[in-house]
């Protein structure tokens, strides 16, 4: 008996957990950054290490969890999908496109909000942000060593 209330008790929580994760996924700017998060999993992409965005009606290819939540229609985590690069975050329900995608140098992230219309205005302003970003500030060559600045000029 005691086996049977634990294991409603374990199924129950499960069960808990995955509705809660199924919600949609939070998306916000914060310090010139882009933060995608569901309940579980996370991705932050700087704004300036992004190469491209692009509004998508389907998904690309087939994917595959790697280190993902995937029930249905939706999918949050890490993926492995048949285009590069290899792998993605995704956050998204697949029955509610259209799709952000924003690759960057290290990979992909591919989101979408609960109603098409908040993912559209989320692209539009992201795909603002990235045309308008100044580019990241280039290191000046150094004119002179530590050792050469700290040499004593015979004379001074």
């Amino acid at each position: 008996m005691l086996v049977a209330a634990l294991l409603v008790l374990v199924a129950a929580a499960a069960g808990a957990a995955t509705i809660w994760e199924l919600q949609a996924a939070e998306v916000e700017f914060r310090r010139d950054a882009l933060v995608v998060r569901s309940r579980v999993f996370r991705a932050e992409v700087p704004v300036l290490t992004i190469r491209e965005v692009v509004l998508l009606d389907t998904l690309p290819g087939p994917v595959r969890a790697l280190r993902a939540i995937h029930l249905g229609t939706v999918f949050h985590g890490r993926f492995e999908t048949g285009t590069r690069p290899d792998t993605a975050e995704l956050f998204l329900d697949a029955a509610r496109p259209p799709f952000a995608a924003v690759r960057t140098a290290g990979g992909l992230v591919i989101f979408n909000e609960d109603e098409p219309e908040r993912t559209r205005a989320r692209y539009a302003t992201l795909a603002a942000l990235v045309a308008a970003r100044v580019p990241a500030p280039t290191r000046e060559p150094a004119t002179a060593s530590r050792r050469t600045r700290n040499r004593r000029v015979p004379g001074r």
